[in-house]
């Protein structure tokens, strides 16, 4: 029973940590619609703490697993001007400029 009890735990806390995340997909170009690689999107908790990061490839996709509460996002690439966002659906295009 008890050994039960600990796999409907482990499962639980599984799930609840899955429901918690949000996936976010995009694409990052600049504003001649270039593709960007290589450009740092960071998801940040309430208190503004960066607490996951990912990367554009080399066609300027990126995909980042937010955590829950998490509803702005930074965005930022040597040579070009740093944003921060509002995340308000769960796939984005964002323009960079360059400084």
């Amino acid at each position: 029973m008890k050994k039960f009890l600990m796999i409907f735990a482990v499962l639980f806390l599984s799930f609840q940590i899955m429901v918690a995340q949000t996936t976010l997909k995009g694409k990052v170009k600049e504003k001649g619609g270039k593709a960007l690689s290589g450009v740092v999107i960071s998801g940040t908790d309430a208190q503004g703490k960066v607490t996951v990061t990912a990367s554009s490839d080399a066609k300027g996709k990126f995909e980042i697993n937010l955590p829950a509460g998490s509803d702005k996002i930074e965005v930022k690439k040597d040579g070009y001007q740093p944003r921060t966002l509002a995340v308000s659906k769960k796939k984005m295009k964002i323009e960079m400029l360059k400084q």
